[in-house]
Order: C-alpha cells, then sequence, then structure tokens
C-alpha cells in the first residue's frame, strides 16, 4: 500500500487550492452561461438585420409584400415592424435545477397590438404550424452556427480563466 502524508502547511495550501478552484468553476460556468447568451443575442439580432438566411426561403407573397410596403415596414423576412428585433434580449430562465441566462426573446413579450411576440417565434421556427405563415427559421439556424464558432470560443475563454485559480 502506498501512503501519501501532508505536513499540516502542505494540506492547507492544497485544500486552500481546491476551494478556490471549485469556487472558481462555479463562478466561472455563470460567467459562460452568460457571456453566450449575450453573444447568441447580438448574433441572431445581426441575423436578422443582414437577413443571413432569407435567401433559403420561400418568398413573402405579393399580398405581404403590399401591406409592408403600405405601412412603410422594412422590406425582407421577420421585420413587420421592429418589435421582433427590440425584443431580442438577455434574460434569466427559470429551471428545475436552478436559474440560467439565455439569449431571443423573453417569454410573455408582446407588441403594440398585444400580440404575443413569442408565439409569432415559434410560428416561424415552425414549432407551431400555422396555415398562413410558412416556417422560415430565424433562431434554430442562428444557434447552429453559434454552437460552430462563439461557443467554442467562450469554453476556450473559460478553460484559461479556470486555470488563473490553480495559482
Amino acid at each position: 500500500m502506498i501512503q501519501i502524508k501532508f505536513n499540516s502547511k502542505h494540506r492547507k495550501r492544497l485544500y486552500d487550492t481546491i476551494r478556490k478552484v471549485y469556487n472558481g468553476a462555479k463562478v466561472e460556468s455563470e460567467k459562460l452561461n452568460q457571456r453566450c447568451a449575450i453573444r447568441y443575442s447580438y448574433k441572431v439580432r445581426s441575423n436578422l438585420m443582414s437577413q443571413k438566411y432569407g435567401g433559403s426561403y420561400i418568398p413573402l407573397s405579393k399580398h405581404y409584400v403590399r401591406k409592408k410596403v403600405n405601412v412603410g415596414a422594412p422590406a425582407g423576412f421577420w421585420r413587420y415592424s421592429d418589435t421582433l428585433q427590440s425584443s431580442i434580449t438577455v434574460f434569466r430562465v427559470i429551471m428545475a435545477d436552478g436559474s440560467a441566462w439565455a439569449g431571443g426573446v423573453p417569454p410573455e413579450t408582446y407588441n403594440e397590438k398585444g400580440d404575443d411576440v413569442t408565439m409569432y417565434g415559434l410560428i416561424l421556427e415552425g414549432m407551431i404550424a400555422s396555415p398562413k405563415i410558412p416556417a422560415r427559421p430565424l433562431f434554430t439556424p442562428t444557434l447552429q452556427d453559434f454552437k460552430k464558432q462563439e461557443y467554442k470560443e467562450e469554453v476556450n475563454r473559460t478553460i484559461r480563466n479556470l486555470r488563473k485559480y490553480w495559482r
């Protein structure tokens, strides 16, 4: 049998380091979640403004385009008014195991007419079927792109930050 003996000074230093790393991991996991939510919300807003995925969807109906022109709405998808764009934010979500940060449109967000913006988003994402509105996802493809680049960058940043707690 192998035995390792620590003197009290080394044991205290080891325990202090373990405690520091443990507390640092809790802090960094919260920061990672929040940074990802912020960067994802920026990316969604950017993709909405640039119409990044718009070219791959069925064009808007002529009737709807005329309606948008009559009210002075911007051309393209996802923008009848600026309600969706201005509703994209970072918010806390309460879950069974605690809370987390999220980027997107908070639940129960309404436009000036009292319509539920989140419901409209679920229809556009194809999560709720609508006979009038075809699915034209924005959030889902943005999330897929986010996972490929920004998420990895944020995880690497967190790992670099965690290394500092060992010192």
